[in-house]
């Protein structure tokens, strides 16, 4: 198999089969004839090729921006000396490696839709920038380097990285398929990274942050399945939605939205540690409006439709929001000094 293109065809039936039944791989002596049973053909590129652009593309560089929530609790409960920052940072670079390696499999798994997509159909993999073989061995070495370096820093940080891995495989093979339950796990997805940030600082987090966390990217999980309802021409492919659920997704997200602010507000009137830790309530409220104002807005621009990526990612490239969230951070810094 030395042309590119029937290597290709041969590892996307592979994935093919196992999407549907692992068991086939280990039935078939014909691999790409039964793998490819559900392959459109039609759909593949015409040539494919990894490209150092295409390569970086697939890692999703734009997506560890989400990763930033690691630092979340240094914001909330921690002091942000250099030693703390530092070790934070390290997290960062090293949970970012991982969280490539999981997308780049999401992503083939998620080829014969991506390519039907308006929007995902550029992704490097289902464009043929970046071929199937090559991103399997990358992801496969991310995934070890990683979690190697996790367990030789602190075997409970190898235990957070790993239950991070298992739900987000559990996710792409299978729960991402079922309504609300997806949102569910992709609010924990979410949640977990700010959890790590606090094992690996050993900082405490009081249960009203924790829940402000949860109903916030309850949330956000929903203005991301509202986004794809809304790009979709048709039906949500690869997902269990469809557009009769847009109005269900809509409603959830935004009395989410509404109860994260007001929990936000409930975290400042009753957490016992917030009389210790802050001096200004006034500051405090106003990052509260803050954050309601920019929650408020990301679900506007979502129902415009012009929400077409993460909205953790869009927060770091719309000028508006960078705003609104920048205040929410800087009045809740100003309620400490």
């Amino acid at each position: 198999m030395s042309d590119p293109k029937i290597q290709d065809i041969y590892w996307e039936s592979v994935i093919n089969l196992v999407k549907k039944n692992p068991l086939q791989l280990f039935q078939t002596k014909n691999i790409i004839e039964s793998g490819s049973a559900n392959l459109d053909l039609a759909l593949l590129p015409q040539q494919s090729k990894t490209t150092l652009s295409g390569l970086f593309k697939g890692l999703r560089p734009h997506q560890w921006s989400k990763n930033i929530l690691i630092f979340a609790v240094l914001i909330i409960g921690g002091v942000p000396t250099f030693e703390n920052v530092s070790i934070a940072f390290g997290i960062f670079v090293l949970f970012s490696m991982m969280a490539s390696a999981t997308y780049i499999i999401n992503d083939l798994f998620d080829l014969q839709a991506d390519r039907q997509n308006p929007y995902k159909q550029y992704r490097p993999l289902a464009k043929g920038e970046f071929r199937i073989p090559h991103a399997i061995a990358l992801s496969l070495l991310m995934l070890l380097f990683s979690l190697g370096l996790a367990t030789y820093l602190d075997p409970v940080l190898f235990l957070c990285f790993g239950t991070y891995l298992i739900v987000t495989l559990a996710y792409t093979f299978y729960v991402k398929r079922l309504i609300i339950v997806d949102v569910m796990l992709l609010a924990f997805l979410y949640t977990w990274r700010v959890i790590i940030g606090g094992v690996a600082l050993d900082l405490p987090m009081s249960s009203w942050f924790i829940a402000f966390v949860v109903v916030t990217f309850l949330s956000l999980a929903f203005v991301k399945r509202a986004a794809g309802l809304k790009d979709e021409v048709g039906e949500d492919t690869g997902r269990g939605y469809r557009q009769k659920h847009y109005p269900l997704v809509v409603t959830l997200g935004c009395g989410l939205a509404v109860i994260a602010t007001v929990v936000y507000g409930l975290f400042i009137q009753l957490d016992p540690s917030v009389a210790d830790r802050y001096h200004e309530y006034v500051y405090l409220w106003l990052s509260a409006i803050a954050f309601g104002l920019w929650i408020g807005y990301i679900w506007l621009q979502t129902i415009k439709g012009k929400m077409h990526q993460d909205p953790i990612v869009f927060s770091g490239t719309n000028i508006i929001s960078l705003w609104l969230s920048g205040a929410t951070v800087a009045f809740h810094f100003l309620s400490r000094v």
